[in-house]
């Protein structure tokens, strides 16, 4: 995508992509970070490892890379 994305058509995009995840963790990995959860209050609430909470944002990071979305970067 361009350097500076449109910001409505990255927010479509960013829609669609979490409309077709089927992991529920990822989708609500997502909704807590960008609630602005801290890391350490995602992974008690969803009883997960701190590696796997890495795991979980990495893939969330390659698929927004692969609809489109520059990542900048991931908590």
């Amino acid at each position: 995508m361009n350097r500076r994305q449109n910001h409505g058509r990255r927010c479509q995009i960013v829609r669609q992509f979490l409309a077709d995840l089927t992991d529920d963790t990822q989708r609500l990995v997502c909704f807590l970070l960008t609630r602005g959860c801290p890391d350490k209050e995602i992974c008690q609430a969803l009883r997960l490892t701190s590696k796997r909470l890495e795991l979980v944002k990495l893939q969330i990071a390659i698929g927004l890379r692969q609809a489109g979305i520059e990542v900048t970067e991931v908590r």
